[in-house]
């Protein structure tokens, strides 16, 4: 955070590194910045709204206190679960499954509780569980 009076920037410390407007930052579920690459945030509107969160409010009071900022995706995917044992062909966040008996191109999105969240077009209805390595491959 640089503060000089007022609130002139917050870098935030992300997991990965993310393009340009996939996330966003969010004060207050209706003011919103797109978080750049970098990812430091420096719209003046969104930290004028910030400084008036409870997260900011109590770093005030108490300078120990971590400060947090919401971050969801810009744009909504759809996605659907699958059991993980679906899944084949698998590279990096690209793999295959069986949907409805053909070979589909999904993205896994997110893998956890022994469930996998994968973004397809179109959506599966139904997969084939264990469809293995030697399946068809993805188009």
């Amino acid at each position: 955070m640089v503060a000089g009076g007022g609130l002139t920037s917050l870098a935030l410390d992300l997991e990965a590194p993310q393009d340009d407007g996939h996330l966003v930052a969010v004060v207050a579920d209706d003011v919103t910045t797109p978080v750049p690459s970098d990812p430091v945030l420096t719209d003046p509107g969104f930290l004028r709204a910030y400084t008036t969160s409870r997260q900011f409010v109590a770093h005030r009071a108490d300078p120990s206190a971590q400060l947090t900022v919401q971050v969801r995706l810009g744009e909504p995917v759809r996605v659907v679960a699958v059991p993980p044992s679906a899944l084949y062909g698998l590279d990096g966040t690209a793999a295959c499954l069986l949907a409805d008996g053909v070979p589909l191109p999904v993205e896994v999105v997110a893998s956890e509780l022994g469930q996998s969240l994968v973004s397809a077009d179109p959506s599966p209805a139904r997969v084939q569980i264990d469809a293995g390595q030697d399946s068809a491959p993805c188009r």
